[in-house]
């Protein structure tokens, strides 16, 4: 037997159960509309044309997710490649690395500007984020910064 933890706890057991019952009472309710629009059409066509219009909306937002996803996968990719061609062989180890770092600080910075904006109102919460950003620019672009 297959020793799953989750299965452990009722709580996912009951989330599962329910998962699987609403999947089956899905499928029911698409043979049912079928049956329905069968009986009073006498067309099975019909039931076609009821399929596709139940199932065009997860259609259209497939498509849409898939071509989003490709788009940021095409993204990623040129991000990467364009990091590896700018950056020196002695970096490539730290570039990715300071790369994930700054993605990840991002929602800190998120707070703060807002919080900045809600204190000093937005233009000086733009220029004084700004004038963070250029003094930070200035230093590491110090020569001596390079050497570490």
């Amino acid at each position: 037997m297959i020793n799953i933890p989750a299965f452990g706890i009722a709580d996912y057991r009951n989330l599962s159960a329910g998962t699987v019952f609403n999947q089956q009472g899905m499928s029911g309710e698409q043979v049912a509309l079928g049956l329905r629009v069968f009986h009073f059409t006498h067309s099975s066509a019909w039931g076609g044309v009821m399929l596709a219009v139940y199932f065009l909306p997860f259609f259209v937002f497939g498509i849409v997710s898939g071509v989003g996803a490709g788009a940021a996968a095409a993204s990623d990719i040129l991000t990467q490649s364009m990091m590896q061609l700018a950056v020196p062989n002695a970096l490539r180890c730290r570039a990715p690395g300071v790369w994930v770092l700054a993605i990840g600080f991002g929602p800190l910075g998120h707070l703060e500007m807002g919080d900045l904006a809600k204190t000093l109102g937005l233009g000086p919460a733009l220029f004084t984020n700004s004038a963070a950003l250029v003094v930070v620019s200035v230093i590491v672009a110090n020569p001596r910064w390079h050497q570490l």
